[in-house]
């Protein structure tokens, strides 16, 4: 397990969810953008950006839940963390089947970099429930 604090563990998961959260506000925009100039596979886009604010919206409710320390609900965060990813997952490989302007017009830059972000989160998210784990062992 990690030796770092709790407090440093938890400045970090925070600075991490901003980052994805960000992260994900630009992933939206950009599809949101190609849906309004460019109007093809509007499906696939919608879905991304579904993805994205249920992310977002999970990201409040996360930063919440370690400010209060709710482990539960900061557990479900994990969770909503690798839904997420799973789901990227599955719409990358399904616009890298689909070759063309369709892979590069919704796995774009912000897309990945989304991807990655969250992935640092959820390792991030992991360390820290792992901690909060430890800590209510002790105390019993």
């Amino acid at each position: 397990m990690c030796f770092c604090p709790t407090i440093g563990l938890k400045i970090t998961v925070i600075l991490l969810v901003a980052i994805s959260a960000t992260l994900n506000c630009l992933d939206f925009i950009e599809d949101f953008y190609n849906i309004l100039n460019i109007g093809s596979n509007v499906i696939l886009l919608s879905v991304s950006m579904t993805i994205d604010l249920v992310c977002i919206g999970f990201a409040f409710a996360g930063v919440y839940a370690l400010y209060f320390e709710k482990i539960r609900m900061f557990q479900v965060f994990l969770l909503e963390l690798i839904a997420y990813c799973l789901c990227k997952l599955i719409l990358w490989i399904i616009c890298g089947n689909l070759l063309g302007e369709l892979n590069t017009l919704v796995t774009h830059l912000w897309f990945q970099l989304s991807m990655l972000g969250t992935l640092f989160c959820m390792i991030g998210t992991t360390l820290l429930c792992m901690r909060f784990h430890e800590i209510s062992e002790e105390e019993v």
